[in-house]
């Protein structure tokens, strides 16, 4: 009888003592510097050029985010998501400059040992401003709004404490009733293990 009632807590307090060894020992800390170019999709501007094509509201635009993730389980990654972004007025409006602070979760993959591939979303708030390019056009008000992003990459690793990325994304800001800017961004990231750089 003693035995059948340790092997159950042995049942009940094995996959615990699994899944916090997970948890509290496997846990790989990687700070993740994406400097990126923006090029705005699809933001109506109501200005037509000389072949009657609608211009979009912003032209080619700047930026880039800081990730901090914790990956888990040789697969997984929450992160948390800050940046900033700068996409210039195509001559029609006003500057826009957004700064997005959220979290997300990620998915990551090594195909081949140096080889690393991973994909993932976030979302949450971004602080959103204006800086007025023409005299004359009213400037919108600045404040915070919802947005959310989709993202791809594919790197190398050059050890287990360093890789470079090449990364893709496409994110929208949506205003109080509809969407206020939508684009793609590019970049060359760097990711760095903090775990393995302080002894982890």
């Amino acid at each position: 009888m003693m035995a059948i009632k340790t092997m159950k807590r042995l049942f009940v307090l094995m996959p615990l003592a699994i899944l916090g060894g997970a948890l509290f020992a496997l846990p790989q800390i990687q700070l993740r510097a994406n400097p990126q170019v923006w090029i705005p999709y699809d933001n109506p501007s109501g200005v037509f050029d000389k072949d009657n094509k609608e211009l979009d509201l912003y032209t080619m635009g700047f930026g880039g985010d800081v990730n901090v993730d914790l990956g888990l389980f040789g697969f997984v990654s929450p992160y948390l998501d800050l940046g900033v972004g700068y996409a210039p007025s195509n001559n029609v409006g006003s500057n826009l400059i957004f700064m997005p602070m959220g979290a997300g979760l990620s998915l990551f993959y090594y195909p081949i040992p140096r080889i690393m591939l991973r994909a993932g979303g976030s979302g949450g708030l971004s602080y959103v401003a204006y800086t007025v390019k023409n005299e004359g056009i009213t400037q919108p008000p600045s404040g915070f709004l919802y947005y959310w992003k989709a993202k791809a990459e594919i790197g190398y690793r050059f050890s287990p404490s360093f890789s470079i990325l090449g990364s893709g994304a496409f994110s929208q800001i949506l205003g109080s009733s509809s969407m206020l800017f939508q684009g793609m961004s590019f970049g060359l990231m760097a990711n760095i293990g903090l775990d393995s750089l302080f002894g982890g």
